[in-house]
């Protein structure tokens, strides 16, 4: 340590030996490289200065998003009623052709229906009810001339049970019916079919010749 202190002052002043010049060259080297040694020291603390103030700042904004949502609000309650209607219903279509032709053949005073009365009924009752599906007839068969009728009595229609009957009967208050079918039942589909109906006349002959319509009504009621 001696030695190399005392080297160290021998090398000052101008009339330094020339073998100081190595002794300076070192110097410099080790100097440059504490300079070079303190650039990338600040350089590492500058990128962990930044990397701390980039969490730092994160940490500020996540803080305030959760202040915020801690602080949302929430609306006074409102109710609404919901309501649902099932009404009660009956209904008929028809699965057949809406007009019954009869043609009388010469000499003959009966005529049958060219096709049999058929329809669905379809229902959805409040409780297990008495359906009765009824057919009735305004009124008398009318010809082109008035005159000529087919009374209503002549008009037979058939069903399985009571079997054929005539447009005499009632159907409630309603007058000149038939009672088609009658079943109890809450919720269906039923298909209700005859078995045909006929005119006979009763006389010795056919209706006077002429072409005769008439209306014949089908309902279903509950009783």
């Amino acid at each position: 340590m001696t030695a190399q202190h005392g080297t160290a002052r021998a090398c000052v002043g101008l009339d330094a030996p020339n073998g100081c010049n190595t002794l300076h060259q070192i110097l410099r080297v080790w100097r440059g490289s504490l300079r070079q040694n303190d650039s990338r020291t600040f350089r590492i603390e500058s990128q962990e200065t930044y990397v701390k103030k980039f969490f730092a700042i994160t940490s500020i904004l996540v803080l305030a998003l959760l202040a915020v949502s801690a602080s949302a609000q929430t609306s006074n309650m409102k109710s609404v009623t919901l309501k649902a209607i099932s009404p009660e219903y009956i209904t008929l279509s028809q699965t057949m052709s809406p007009t019954i032709t009869f043609t009388f053949q010469p000499g003959s005073t009966f005529a049958n229906g060219d096709q049999n009365p058929g329809l669905s009924l379809q229902y959805n009752l409040a409780s297990s009810k008495t359906i009765t599906v009824c057919a009735y007839l305004s009124g008398d068969l009318v010809g082109t001339n008035s005159a000529n009728i087919i009374p209503m009595k002549d008009v037979n229609f058939n069903v399985g049970n009571p079997g054929t009957q005539q447009f005499t009967g009632t159907c409630g208050t309603i007058p000149n019916a038939v009672t088609w079918t009658q079943f109890s039942g809450q919720q269906g589909t039923t298909a209700v079919s005859s078995t045909g109906m006929f005119i006979a006349t009763g006389g010795a002959f056919a209706p006077v010749p002429d072409t005769y319509t008439g209306t014949m009504n089908i309902i279903a009621q509950v009783f």
